[in-house]
């Protein structure tokens, strides 16, 4: 079991929200008022350990609620997926996320199929550049954009880190192509970014 003090910075479960919406305002309370401090991998289903706003710690195995439209998902390690009403989102230990800013934009999917498929000749090129956080694979570095680039037309610039596709994070070259087959049967996704410091949420609306 990996978990924080109290007095180590939490990780504020955050979540971004379309506008509007009385159930979405419920989930953004919910999600704002729980903190990540550990997670449990061993002995069966994996866990995360969770602050509630009264500060008791509180165990929920993936698949339980914290409360109403905010639910555990994934456990890893340094990390935990939690669904709200707006999407997926990953949390980490070690940093306070805001609500960051976010944008949504519509493209064509084969716009969005050539840029995941695009990924290990990036990487290869030293165009996207593996980015590390406390030693361990942290996502993307977009170190530059060749010409006619796809990242560049989804709305990528350069010195963003991508840190999670459709709430997986990426990491490896292989990371592309799951990416490639996943999209072939979706109609919306969303990119999740570190840019100048802050998170940044990019939602598409893929269309055929």
């Amino acid at each position: 079991m990996s978990a924080r003090g109290r007095g180590t910075p939490a990780l504020v479960l955050a979540v971004w929200l379309a506008a509007g919406g009385a159930g979405a305002a419920a989930g953004q309370a919910a999600a704002d008022a729980w903190v990540l401090r550990g997670t449990v991998l061993g002995g069966g289903r994996p866990m995360a350990v969770l602050e509630a706003p009264d500060g008791r710690q509180r165990r929920l195995h993936v698949g339980e609620a914290a409360a109403p439209g905010v639910r555990l998902v994934a456990v890893a390690r340094d990390h935990a997926v939690i669904e709200t009403p707006a999407g997926r989102r990953v949390v980490r230990f070690g940093e306070r996320l805001d609500a960051g800013s976010a944008e949504t934009r519509t493209v064509p999917i084969r716009l969005a199929l050539r840029a995941a498929a695009a990924v290990p000749d990036l990487l290869a090129g030293g165009a996207l550049l593996p980015h590390q956080r406390d030693g361990r694979p942290a996502g993307f570095y977009v170190n530059r954009l060749p010409p006619g680039s796809p990242l560049a037309a989804l709305g990528l610039r350069p010195g963003d880190v991508i840190v999670a596709v459709g709430g997986t994070p990426v990491s490896a070259a292989t990371d592309g192509w799951a990416l490639y087959r996943e999209l072939r049967g979706r109609d919306r996704i969303e990119l999740e970014l570190a840019r100048a410091g802050r998170a940044h949420r990019i939602g598409y609306r893929l269309v055929r």
